[in-house]
């Protein structure tokens, strides 16, 4: 069975994103993700992936989780994503051969935790102009196991990145 890790940014109060892309751009936390995703599935909802840039589709093994399976058929057909779930119950079914990074958005983040085996949280000290925040997340089912703090010279912005693992 492979790992279900929510991957998540969010800014000092807990906002994660404006409109369909990131209201941020902090180069140093964008690396660690990317590296972190390598070689897993990602899975995030429809109107994450209508955000994601090109060059992060072409990259990842997408499956988008949505109440409109129908919409992606085409891109399916032209191998833009792996497929479509609109039951977060089946999950399993694609982590039994494979890691699954849980990356967006707020709905997904709010339907998934039960089901994800280890957090990732990066947290920016700064508060910016947020249209969708993270919802509230009992950590008492998980334990935290790494703490480290960053300072992103390019983009003069610091935060912490918190690794938590399912009891």
């Amino acid at each position: 069975m492979g790992t279900i890790t929510m991957h998540v940014c969010a800014d000092r109060l807990g906002g994660i994103g404006k409109d369909d892309h990131m209201a941020w751009e902090v180069p140093l936390e964008m690396k660690n993700f990317l590296e972190a995703t390598e070689n897993t599935t990602i899975l995030v909802t429809s109107f994450t992936y209508r955000g994601l840039p090109e060059s992060f589709v072409s990259k990842h093994r997408i499956i988008v989780y949505t109440r409109n399976p129908d919409e992606y058929v085409d891109d399916i057909y032209k191998g833009r994503i792996d497929n479509v779930i609109s039951d977060i119950h089946d999950i399993y079914r694609y982590a039994a051969d494979r890691d699954i990074s849980v990356c967006g958005g707020t709905q997904l983040y709010k339907d998934a935790i039960d089901y994800v085996d280890r957090i990732v949280i990066s947290r920016l000290y700064e508060e910016y102009d947020c249209t969708h925040f993270l919802p509230d997340i009992d950590f008492e089912a998980f334990n935290e196991v790494e703490s480290k703090v960053h300072s992103c010279e390019k983009s003069n912005v610091k935060f912490s990145t918190t690794f938590y693992e399912r009891f």
